[in-house]
């Protein structure tokens, strides 16, 4: 099963860079027929063409409805509560919470509410049920990755791919990663304390894919810096995390505030507890993954030499790599209904942006300045297939059947109004060794590296005792 493109994570992908090609668009002459609405290419004069008025923007919203709240008015009559994870008495096991006892144990959800109990008194802080966030999902040694842990790396997930994606979507991916990550958190612990075999449904099992992914990526990194821990000089650790901490100050930190659109620390601070994290917890998490990222570098070897013979023998045994199907690649204008007020200003605006390609400017540079497509930063350069991204039919139709070079009419579908211009199709085939020895090159090195990593880690896991909520329970 392919791995959904926002959870692809692994060590090689943080630890190398692969560049990408970009290809040149091919020029298309000024047309004596230009957009409009009354008339382009396609329709009848005074045909009417039916656009749907503008879709409601959907409200900003800074906290995902499944998460605990003490708004009154938050609805979860309908969700299940936490399942009872260990019996009372068990404080630090696995599944349950990091504190258990006396004053220090956080606010808990209420069973009918979901909502954070307020402590009034010692009586009320001895009745306490743990909160959500600080139950146990895995751990390794003694150091426990818990829910709120998880739920952190939701943001930084999002942003990998953040340049793919408009404003709206990089909400509705965090707010909809979110929800999943939690239901498959509460899931696996209901499995933990169910009956024995349980049937899982197939979004249950995409859920704990998922969740084991991330799950995955957090053991290895801690499992790695405190490795490193272990091994550096107690003096020389101040110095590291000195750097270490300037580093995240001077890369990190301008990045975020721009992001958050920050004024301050604190308004930072404020930004990202909305989103689940916090200041200080991107800090450490930023001290522990660069300090494993350099760490993990003394157990590898980067500069292993790839011959010619070792290229043509991958060449050879893996041949099916090397199959292509047919590729096309396209230029897309796009206007979005949801950022129109009416269909007639869709209308005449994808109009007016299409008359700027037909009037001779280039459509890369069109789609830069006013399109709203997915890849408008780009140029609105696109490819098909394409498994990263959803095409409409109405698109894939256009740019199946349309001749090189030739623009097309505008093209409506549910999300907006379009005009496409097919730059090259390359039938399916093999690539030549000539062809594919730099795409082998990076492909050996990778596998070689990934293998050290690997063989590294499980060293690590030898001496570490590690556990997850996903893993089996042990029968007695």
């Amino acid at each position: 099963m392919r791995n959904p493109p926002l959870l692809r994570l692994t060590w090689v992908a943080i630890l190398c860079t692969a560049g990408c090609a970009a290809g040149v668009a091919r020029a298309q002459p000024p047309s004596t027929d230009p957009y409009g609405v009354h008339a382009f290419a396609g329709s009848a004069p005074g045909a009417r063409q039916a656009v749907p008025d503008p879709p409601q923007r959907p409200l900003a919203a800074t906290r995902p409805p499944s998460w605990p709240s003490s708004d009154p008015g938050t609805d979860v009559a309908h969700r299940p509560s936490p399942p009872s994870f260990l019996p009372e008495g068990t404080p630090g096991e696995h599944g349950s919470p990091l504190e258990q006892r006396g004053t220090s144990r956080l606010p808990g959800r209420t069973p009918d509410t979901g909502r954070l109990e307020r402590s009034s008194g010692h009586a009320d802080v001895a009745h306490a049920k743990p909160f959500f966030g600080a139950h146990v999902v895995a751990r390794v040694g003694n150091e426990a990755i818990t829910v709120s842990d998880v739920l952190a790396q939701v943001p930084s997930i999002v942003d990998r791919n953040r340049e793919q994606m408009s404003d709206d979507d990089v909400e509705s991916q965090r707010e909809a990663l979110t929800r999943d990550l939690i239901r498959a958190m509460e899931e696996a612990f209901a499995r933990r304390n169910g009956p024995g075999d349980q049937w899982i449904i197939q979004s249950e099992q995409l859920r704990a894919q998922m969740l084991g992914q991330i799950l995955k990526m957090q053991i290895q990194t801690l499992l790695v810096f405190l490795d490193a821990q272990r091994n550096i000089p107690a003096e020389g650790l101040p110095d590291v995390r000195r750097q270490i901490d300037d580093g995240f100050d001077k890369q990190m930190l301008p990045d975020l505030m721009k992001r958050a659109g920050a004024g301050s620390r604190r308004e930072l601070d404020e930004f990202l507890r909305g989103q689940g994290t916090s200041l200080e917890r991107e800090k450490r998490t930023f001290f522990q993954q660069t300090l494993a990222q350099q760490w993990i570098r003394q157990h590898v070897d980067f500069d292993q030499e790839i011959t010619h013979e070792q290229m043509l023998q991958y060449y050879r045994k893996h041949p099916d790599e090397f199959d292509r199907e047919a590729r096309t690649v396209w230029e897309h204008l796009c206007v979005q209904f949801v950022d129109q007020p009416s269909q007639q200003e869709a209308r005449a605006a994808i109009a007016r942006i299409g008359n700027r390609v037909l009037g001779g400017e280039s459509l890369a540079e069109v789609a830069k300045d006013a399109s709203q497509g997915p890849t408008a930063a780009d140029g609105g350069r696109r490819v098909w297939p394409d498994e990263d991204r959803y095409l409409s039919e109405e698109l894939e139709r256009a740019v199946h059947g349309l001749p090189v070079g030739q623009l097309s009419p505008i093209i409506r579908d549910w999300r907006g109004l379009h005009i496409v211009r097919v730059v090259e199709r390359t039938p399916p085939g093999r690539v030549s060794f000539e062809e594919a020895q730099e795409e082998i090159r990076v492909q050996i090195r990778e596998e070689r590296i990934q293998k050290q990593i690997d063989q590294y880690i499980s060293e690590l896991k030898r001496r570490t005792p590690v556990w997850t909520v996903l893993d089996p329970p042990q029968t007695p």
